[in-house]
């Protein structure tokens, strides 16, 4: 016989715990998208609801427990018999390394010490799906740099010839958001050039044989890679892409290069104070180093289908550029600029964009991190961009003191000449450099441009920001960038 009673208990029990839990639930969402720097200054868009649930059991065990959810160890990534093979190939290539043997050991350790121990402190604001979606990258990136080195060593005649000799690199650094991606777009239009595309430094080995990479392995598996984002937050990728344009097969910074050092500039708004942060900006064996490492990285690139000059682009070397003369002291460099009342709401917006899926967590206290509140966010973009641009302008000052030859290898960019004028633009940086400005790579540029702005070009609507959104005032933003400005207000 069925006892009914214990049989409409148990039914009105588990229905009103659902009822319950859906009611808690629609709550919370409520609440995060109102308080949550993610909802209230980043894109807003929600990891689908098994991911939800995913965060809110980890963050209820991480609670419970004190423990830490998915440690990062460095053996987890490299194994310890890849640091002598990379050892021997990064001591051959380029110009004498400038710091000791052991202090070079180190440095090929030290970053992803550094990295796990930051991602490890439990002041690090990564939810319990941004450190899997974290670890499974840099399980990518790592191997990535592995193969990079067995290639190399498996073909040492590509590292016999530096890249930068006979006018072969081009440079593009500066703030971020002062237009260098519009220009590399450009720049990566010459047919006698070339530059790192997206999948290229995903998963950089087999290298490219030629242009037409679309049946390539690497590209096939990066859409794959980046389809699945999708699956777990949807839209995710069309939502970026409004703030920066991302494709397999598009020119990119090889700032994704240099996340296999690892040497994660981008990262530094979300770990500030941390030990990979120090290792980052206080160490000029690291800044060595992970030049180095790019040096290895473009000539893997080029070593099946060579050019004329190779044009990277990276925000972020404006941190070392003296580390990055040492390594490279024939190149080219392209300084953009650009208004910091603009460049700061704008940083601020697509660091929010590009690592929201790391750190959304609906059931976080919204003030429990210091970076994800807005006073945090706000200083946290100050302090990255203020530095940056302190460094830029003492590195330049120092090379115009002490080497008036080389200040002649700089080219300042002003912002508004290349949004208005960006084929006579072009032609200027080429006359400057001695590049040969050919009729097709006219051509190619007048298409391009032809086309319209960057919506029109990638068929994403931009993201609109302002300095209110981070209570900033423009006299706020003059007195922090006050030596910047003074030196370069005049390519505004």
């Amino acid at each position: 016989m069925i006892d009914w009673t214990v049989w409409l208990i148990t039914l009105g029990t588990g229905s009103g715990a659902v009822v319950g839990f859906n009611w808690w639930w629609n709550k919370r969402m409520a609440f995060a998208k109102a308080h949550h720097i993610e909802h209230t200054h980043g894109p807003g868009i929600l990891l689908k609801w098994y991911m939800r649930l995913l965060n809110l059991i980890i963050t209820i065990y991480t609670r419970v427990t004190g423990k830490t959810f998915l440690p990062y160890y460095p053996a987890s990534f490299l194994p310890e018999s890849h640091y002598e093979e990379e050892f021997r190939v990064v001591s051959i290539l380029g110009p004498e390394f400038p710091h000791s043997e052991q202090e070079l050991r180190q440095a090929q350790r030290d970053g992803l010490k550094f990295l796990c121990e930051s991602i490890n402190d439990p002041k690090f604001s990564w939810s319990a799906f941004g450190r899997i979606a974290q670890f499974v990258t840099q399980r990518r990136e790592f191997t990535s740099r592995q193969k990079m080195v067995k290639y190399a060593s498996e073909n040492p005649e590509i590292l016999k010839v530096p890249i930068d000799r006979n006018n072969g690199l081009l440079i593009v650094t500066g703030l971020p958001r002062t237009g260098s991606t519009f220009l590399q777009a450009l720049l990566a239009l010459d047919p006698n050039a070339r530059t790192p595309r997206t999948w290229e430094m995903w998963r950089p080995v087999p290298p490219a044989e030629g242009l037409d990479c679309s049946k390539h392995p690497s590209v096939i598996q990066m859409y794959k890679d980046v389809a699945q984002v999708d699956t777990v937050c949807k839209n995710y990728m069309d939502t970026l892409r409004r703030v920066h344009f991302f494709d397999a097969e598009s020119p990119e910074e090889d700032t994704i290069f240099l996340y296999h050092a690892p040497w994660r500039w981008n990262m530094l708004t979300f770990l500030r104070g941390s030990k990979v942060a120090d290792w980052w900006l206080n160490s000029a064996v690291s800044q060595a180093f992970v030049c180095r490492y790019l040096h290895l990285c473009l000539k893997v690139m080029i070593s099946k289908f060579p050019c004329g000059h190779v044009i990277t682009k990276n925000p972020g070397h404006s941190y070392y550029l003296d580390a990055l003369l040492r390594e490279f002291p024939e190149a080219n460099i392209i300084v953009t600029h650009r208004n910091p009342v603009e460049v700061v709401p704008s940083w601020s917006k697509i660091c929010l964009y590009s690592w929201h899926l790391f750190f959304q967590n609906e059931w976080r206290d919204p003030n429990q991190y210091e970076d994800l509140t807005v006073p945090g966010h706000k200083q946290s973009i100050m302090d990255q961009l203020v530095e940056l641009a302190q460094r830029l302008v003492e590195s330049r000052k120092r090379i115009i003191a002490n080497d008036p030859e080389k200040a002649q290898k700089f080219f300042d960019l002003k912002y508004s000449d290349l949004t208005r004028q960006p084929i006579a633009t072009i032609q200027r940086i080429y006359e400057h450099f001695g590049y040969e400005f050919s009729e097709e790579y006219r051509q190619r540029l007048e298409e391009y441009v032809n086309v319209g702005d960057r919506a029109k070009r990638t068929k994403y609507p931009t993201v609109p920001y302002t300095l209110e959104e981070l209570n900033l005032t423009e006299d706020e933003i003059n007195e922090k960038f006050h030596d910047y400005i003074e030196s370069y207000s005049r390519y505004f």
